[in-house]
């Protein structure tokens, strides 16, 4: 091949290669916004803006937490999620192993909730 034909054009990066998600629209190199950030933020504001959060805090693109957080949402009820990812926004808690974590407290709670021992004053 050639490089020096002018019709031919050469991108000095790789297009279309594993997760890179770079496009040549031209003389420019652009991110494609991945889907599950796109899923995470039509979720509405409140993960818009903790998505945010997230990508603000880690480096690069923060594709691996913005898939986990995806996973997250995907694993378990749109309820708990929410309510969990409300509280962990207003409190600054951006570490996705304790958001997980909290979900699965809250979820115990919900679901165990038969399952408490019986007091003294219950029998």
């Amino acid at each position: 091949m050639r490089r020096d034909c002018p019709e031919i054009r050469f991108p000095s990066r790789p297009v279309g290669r594993g997760d890179s998600r770079i496009v040549d629209s031209g003389r420019v190199w652009a991110y494609v916004a991945l889907p599950q950030e796109a899923r995470l933020r039509a979720m509405g504001p409140e993960v818009s803006a903790y998505v945010d959060a997230v990508k603000r805090r880690h480096p690069g693109r923060a594709i691996l937490p913005l898939r986990r957080l995806n996973r997250l949402s995907l694993d378990y009820p749109a309820e708990a999620f929410l309510s969990t990812l409300a509280t962990a926004g207003q409190y600054g808690l951006y570490d996705l192993p304790r958001l997980e974590r909290m979900i699965l407290r809250l979820l115990a709670g919900h679901c165990f909730d038969h399952l408490a021992p019986l007091g003294d004053g219950d029998r």
